[in-house]
């Protein structure tokens, strides 16, 4: 996407539903740190656009787990689904307790956050990791 957009920036992190951790990894009874596993994470990314008060947004919500689903969307992107995974930013700010784009006004805030993106900018699927 950097390749793509130029600039690109990523915030990500995990979702706790009712904000306590549900599944720990690791035997206290052994002495091991105990370690939450979270219900799913959150991925914002942010690209400009031509106006420097509203970038461009993308915000998911990817469960811990994907379960087979017979209501799954169609997918426009040729592998993961990305799309069935798009949410508000307001929506991952509820599940997080987190505040993003606080250097801007509560307007262009609400102007960014309040409505999830229609589609995903391209197929992330199709961009090649790094060897």
């Amino acid at each position: 996407m950097a390749d793509e957009h130029e600039k690109v920036w990523v915030i990500c992190g995990p979702v706790f539903h009712k904000k306590t951790p549900r599944l720990w990894l690791g035997e206290d009874d052994k002495g091991e740190i105990l370690v939450a596993v979270p219900d799913g994470f959150y991925k914002i990314i942010i690209k400009e656009s031509d106006d420097p008060k509203k970038p461009d947004v993308l915000a998911f919500i990817y469960p811990h787990a994907i379960l087979p689903s017979k209501n799954r969307k169609p997918s426009k992107s040729k592998g993961y689904p990305h799309e069935e995974f798009l949410v508000s930013v307001d929506e991952v700010e509820r599940l997080t307790g987190l505040d993003f784009f606080t250097t801007l006004t509560a307007a262009e805030q609400e102007a960014i956050e309040k409505e999830p993106a229609d589609e995903v900018w391209e197929d992330p699927g199709e961009y090649k990791l790094l060897e």
